[in-house]
């Protein structure tokens, strides 16, 4: 068989005509001897066995449909050989339009939207049952037709067979590569991790089909990106928001699906097909919008550097206040929901506010360290949320980020080790203590390194023995917050391995993170100025600058942490004729946003004298 004309037969089918050519296979109408059926027929193309990957992919197509029995899949019917050794299969052959044609134009309403959705992802759902992936999900791949409609799942070419039986059917994907259709791919999908794909890389896919039919459009701004963004925003943009264009619960339900962060995300294609049940039914959905402690910890989080300071002195403190303020109200609507309470939200943020503003306005950065303050904050969460432990910890989180990047350091430490004790208690067995981390960064921008020291290790170890293999970051960044507590023990020979594993595991990721790369040159840098090798410091610093300035604003408190490194380097290498004016610059910048008295002001005043005194100047990570 040649691929400049179709053949006449294939084994027992008679080819009626071509109706689909990929880049791994051809797709004929064909018409089976017996029994009498017409079929779709699929053929390996000659050109795309030059390696064994399109034949394995195509080995696994078969074994993925054989083993799926469901209205909602086109039926396997047969597979064979061609006369020069291509292999085949025929299928069901599945009449109707793809699912974006087949809704284009029509006025269909919200319910009839999610009913065929609904059937999608039940046909899905049965697919994970029996130990298969799909990893393909797009309009393309699913064909709606009838009166009233039903849609059939096609093209199991990228499936994957995740059970015991099906383990070497994986072996045609090597880590790195990066399959599927990008508009519809998750973010573990695009990173090319074939460890980190289970059945909530489905999941995400169904939660941008079900945008799609809901909205009318894709939820990222993928049609006009330069091709070299496409992965960021895949991995980091959030989806278009969708407020005041549908209702709160089903809001929740899309954007549940579409989270980054796939633990977060719907555990299966069947939990998110209940929820769309119940919304169906006008039964209370399992699940929550995401609190908004969670969604201030990933913004304190997104930036290893200080968190943006409310303001200077009296105003920093107030706008502290206001942050709160409009933080517990968010807090307390959501609490009351939950439990069905009458109380209003504006009462409740009062109350926790007035807590917090009768002690913090005029306060020094001394006072807001006061025990009282710490006390009155965890006194008014544990009455906020008595009974929901889970949210008190991501409170707890928050708030002592909020303090502690604010420049009361003992106070958000204070709260974080409150935080990691009541995590602790809640912990899944071999989960990974997120606040322990947390905690461990602070005491070593405080000076504690000791007291970070069996933190990082505790989650080093865990994370060694997770049955899942760790993502080479996540590893990364363990071993990095490792390195940086042995360095300021003075350990310095373990902190330099540590970090250069580090440094080697961010470089190893498909898509390598430049922010995480960045911090590493940073973290090699300070063992460096350690060590009094000033010339080794500045080479690595300069490097973790340039990444920075190449990916966000001067003023950036990522970068200008990079440049006060810079300068502290030059400035301790006696090159101060390069360090002053550096240093002026970062020095402006942060009392102009972080107020003369923050600590890391204090640090970069501390670097420009050492041009005109011999005094010491202490790392600031």
């Amino acid at each position: 068989m040649t691929e400049a004309s179709a053949p006449d037969r294939i084994g027992p089918f008679a080819i009626r005509a071509e109706i689909g050519r990929g880049a791994m296979g051809v797709v004929y109408e064909a018409e089976q001897d017996e029994p009498r059926r017409i079929v779709a027929l699929k053929v390996l193309r000659a050109g795309a066995i030059a390696g064994d990957t399109a034949l394995a992919l195509f080995r696994r197509e078969i074994r993925a449909l054989a083993r799926l029995d469901h209205p909602g899949i086109a039926t396997l019917y047969a597979s064979g050989r061609t006369d020069d050794g291509l292999p085949w299969f025929a299928m069901e052959r599945v009449r109707g339009a793809a699912l974006d044609v087949w809704l284009r134009g029509r006025e269909l309403g919200i319910p009839d939207r999610l009913r065929l959705f609904l059937e999608i992802a039940e046909a899905v759902a049965t697919a994970h049952d029996r130990g298969v992936l799909h990893r393909d999900l797009k309009p393309s791949n699913i064909v709606v037709a009838g009166d009233p409609p039903h849609a059939k799942v096609l093209d199991f070419g990228l499936a994957r067979i995740v059970d015991a039986e099906g383990a070497d059917a994986t072996a045609a994907t090597e880590f790195g590569s990066v399959r599927g259709t990008l508009e519809y791919m998750s973010p573990e999908q695009m990173a090319g991790d074939p460890d980190a794909l289970d059945g909530r890389v489905d999941v995400y896919a169904l939660g941008v089909l079900l945008y799609e039919m809901l909205l009318g459009e894709h939820p990222l701004d993928l049609r006009d990106a330069p091709a070299y963004d496409v992965p960021r925003r895949i991995l980091e943009e959030p989806p278009k928001s969708i407020a005041r264009r549908l209702d709160g619960d089903l809001s929740t339900i899309v954007l549940k699906a579409l989270e980054k962060d796939r633990e977060r995300r719907y555990v299966g294609v069947r939990a998110l097909a209940d929820d769309v049940g119940r919304y169906l039914a006008g039964e209370p959905i399992a699940a929550r919008p995401p609190s908004a402690a969670y969604q201030l910890r990933k913004l304190v989080l997104r930036h290893k550097g200080p968190f943006a300071a409310l303001a200077a002195g009296i105003v920093l403190l107030a706008g502290f206040g206001i942050a709160m303020a409009m933080l517990a109200g968010r807090l307390a609507a959501e609490r009351d929901r939950a439990n069905a309470e009458a109380e209003s939200a504006r009462a409740n943020a009062a109350a926790f506010t007035g807590v917090l503003l009768r002690r913090l306005p005029g306060w020094g950065y001394s006072r807001l360290d006061d025990p009282a303050m710490v006390a009155a904050v965890v006194d008014e969460i544990d009455r906020q949320w008595k009974g929901d432990p889970l949210r008190k910890v991501e409170l707890l989180q928050s708030a002592g980020l909020a303090v502690y990047e604010a420049g009361a350091r003992d106070a958000g430490i204070r709260l974080l080790e409150r935080a990691d004790r009541a995590e602790r208690e809640l912990l899944e067995r071999g989960a990974v203590p997120e606040s322990a981390r947390i905690l461990g960064e602070l005491y070593v921008v405080a000076g504690r390194p000791a007291q970070a020291e069996p933190l990082f290790r505790e989650i080093l170890d865990r994370l060694r023995a997770s049955p899942t293999p760790p993502q080479p970051r996540a590893l990364g960044y363990a071993k990095e917050n490792l390195g940086t507590a042995l360095r300021d023990v003075g350990r310095l020979d373990e902190a330099e391995a540590l970090l250069r594993d580090a440094l080697r595991l961010y470089e190893s990721e498909p898509i390598p993170n430049p922010e995480f790369i960045a911090s590493a040159y940073d973290s090699l840098g300070n063992l460096h100025l350690a060590r009094n090798d000033f010339d080794a410091a500045e080479r690595d610093h300069r490097r973790a600058l340039a990444i920075r300035e190449g990916h966000n604003d001067p003023n950036n408190a990522r970068t200008l942490r990079s440049s006060h490194f810079v300068g502290l380097a030059l400035a301790r290498g006696g090159k101060c004729g390069e360090a002053a004016p550096l240093l002026r610059r970062v020095l402006a910048r942060r009392e102009l946003t972080l107020g003369p008295d923050h600590p890391d002001t204090i640090a970069t005043r501390d670097a420009l004298a050492l041009c005109s005194t011999d005094g010491e100047v202490a790392l600031v990570r």
